[in-house]
Parts: C-alpha cells; structure tokens; sequence
C-alpha cells in the first residue's frame, strides 16, 4: 500500500533485469511528489503498462523517469498520467532506443514544466511522436537538445502550446530532425 508515499525517486532504478512490471490495485502514487529515476537504467524492461492507479498529479520531479530503458518497445501511460505539477521534467524519455512511437495521453499537461532538456534525446527508433494540446511549454527555459537523436522521427505533432517565449537554451533542440 503505498497511499501515503511522498517519495519514490529511483524506485526500480537500474533494475537492468527487470523485464516486466506488473502493478496492484494498490500501487497508489497520488501523494507522490517526487518520482524522479523510478525506472531509469531498467535496461532489460521491454514493456510497461501503468494503471490508471498511477497518480502523477502531485509530483513535482519526474525527470528521468524512463531514461536508459533501451530496451522499452512499448509504453503505455494512463489517460491521467498528468504532469501539471511538475517542474523538472528533463530526460524523461531519454535514450529508449527500441521505443519506435509514443503518444502522451491527453491529460499529460505541462503547464508549470521549466525543464524538458533532453527529453526524447537518443530515441534513435522513434518514428512517430504524438504531444496533445495540453503538452504547454510556455514555462520551459531550457529545450537542450529535446529531440537530440531522434533521427527516425517522420512525425512529429507539435502542438499550438508548444510556446518558446522563455526558452534561454535550446541548442539542438529540433536540428537533428530537421535535417
């Protein structure tokens, strides 16, 4: 039971064994506030599927959460895997080198998101990414590198809300898939 879990940070990190996970009723993240890590390095994992348990609306650290899964073929958020609340963000997705799509649901909304940094650098096989309308960047000052090495990518939805107004640092933020 972790009803009253305030911090899960490198949770499952580096379990470069782990191929699958599989969540109770009870996996309940929604007092969670840091999540930063909780399955970077999972080398092995191939797939995940989050239940709709998984409460992401209070965290406020999610940076890292899938970086180095390059193993991750398929990943399955919950419609309301939120990130409102979250201000680092940064590499989140970084380096899932088997992933080959993505679509963020549409209650992944970023609205108080400052750092996206390298967030899908390294997706090598990703072909198709789809952001929703809520995916706001309007908050965000650094975009480093965010679709670094993404040299699959043949679609790309950038939404109306992909703002940057305030983004100080955003060096190879789209060149890679640009060219």
């Amino acid at each position: 039971d972790t009803a009253h879990v305030t911090e899960m940070p490198g949770m499952f990190a580096s379990c470069d064994k782990l191929t699958s996970v599989t969540f109770s009723e009870k996996f309940d993240t929604s007092s969670v506030e840091k999540m930063y890590d909780l399955f970077r390095y999972c080398s092995s994992l191939e797939t995940l599927e989050l239940p709709e348990a998984f409460d992401t609306s209070n965290a406020t650290e999610i940076q890292n959460m899938f970086d180095g899964c390059k193993s991750l073929k398929s990943l399955e958020l919950p419609e309301n895997f939120d990130a409102a609340s979250a201000i680092h963000m940064e590499r989140m997705f970084c380096d899932c080198l088997s992933l080959t799509s993505l679509e963020l649901p549409d209650g992944f909304r970023t609205s108080n998101a400052e750092y996206m940094h390298q967030l899908f650098q390294g997706c090598s096989k990703l072909t198709s990414l789809k952001l929703p309308e809520t995916f706001d960047t309007s908050k965000v000052t650094n975009m480093y590198a965010m679709f670094n090495n993404c040299t699959a990518l043949t679609e790309l939805n950038l939404p109306e809300s992909f703002n940057t107004t305030n983004v100080k640092k955003w060096i190879r933020c789209l060149r890679e898939i640009l060219h």
